[in-house]
């Protein structure tokens, strides 16, 4: 058994994790801190971020299946997020995305 994790966008994360949220195939990812890039200065920075005291955390996670080149069973998991954009502190980790047609 395999587990992977990467970071995903929302609507690629959306469809491939569909049948996970139908499922309920959700979990606790542990975690002693995250990264995050901040944009607060038009630049990414690398950004720590953990509970105070740097003691373990859980985060909301959902997780699917899926069968590897040789056959076997390998994990993947996303962590569960919320809208960031009026988040007093995280808003600042969200990059601007310019997209065309979208007002």
């Amino acid at each position: 058994m395999t587990w992977l994790s990467f970071t995903a966008q929302p609507r690629p994360a959306a469809s491939r994790y569909r049948e996970s949220w139908k499922m309920g195939w959700r979990c606790i990812i542990p975690a002693e801190s995250i990264y995050e890039p901040n944009y607060e200065s038009g630049k990414p920075v690398g950004w720590q971020i953990q509970l105070f005291g740097a003691v373990p955390m859980g985060i909301t996670g959902i997780y699917r299946q899926w069968t590897g080149r040789t056959g076997e069973k390998v994990f993947t998991f996303s962590m569960l997020t919320v809208n960031v954009d009026d988040h007093p502190v995280m808003r600042d980790s969200a990059r601007p995305v310019r997209r065309s047609g979208w007002s």
